[in-house]
């Protein structure tokens, strides 16, 4: 898959859900194709609106270092999501119900508690859809096998070792009667 070197596309919508987030390319990908500097000059953009919107004054330089953080941390999360912590954050949908707003306060600490917190979020979503596909009935696509008991395994790899001595002891007897 190749992208060009815009990622205006791929942006969808300030609004998106975590399952639409989820559809979109993995960041790893899109900086391997783009490149890092790229990459990260997009999650710059919305810290930067983060730091507009919050009040804070958070040194460009720090923006990038942040960026390039999360893109080498956060590798697996696709790149929407990215975008959608950054958003989520500065609503407040991370924030705990004991603690002020951050108006003013944007640092590295805060971000990395959103996308810490947004991470736990995720891997409950991903867990929820990957059992909601392994618990449909008929579903092909789940390849995951059930668990077994050690004891299971070792009574079927002697039931096959019986049964191949069964029909060697068979075939022997065959032949027997044939001579």
């Amino acid at each position: 898959m190749q992208y060009t070197k815009s990622l205006d596309g791929l942006i969808l919508s300030r609004y998106i859900t975590v399952e639409n987030a989820l559809q979109s390319p993995q960041a790893s990908v899109i900086r391997h194709e783009l490149g890092e500097e790229i990459t990260a000059s997009y999650i710059i953009k919305s810290l930067a609106e983060a730091c507009i919107l919050t009040s804070s004054n958070l040194h460009p330089q720090a923006q990038a270092i942040i960026a390039k953080q999360l893109l080498h941390e956060y590798w697996h999360f696709k790149m929407d999501e990215l975008f959608l912590v950054i958003s989520e954050g500065i609503k407040g949908a991370f924030a705990e119900p004991d603690k002020p707003a951050i108006y003013g306060q944007l640092n590295i600490q805060t971000i990395f508690d959103w996308f810490r917190k947004y991470d736990s979020i995720r891997q409950d979503k991903i867990f929820y859809q990957h059992e909601i596909k392994k618990n449909s009935a008929g579903n092909q696509a789940d390849r995951s096998p059930e668990p077994r008991l050690a004891k299971d395994v070792f009574e079927d790899s002697v039931d096959a070792k019986v049964k191949i001595r069964i029909d060697a002891y068979k075939r022997k007897a065959e032949d027997n009667q044939t001579h």
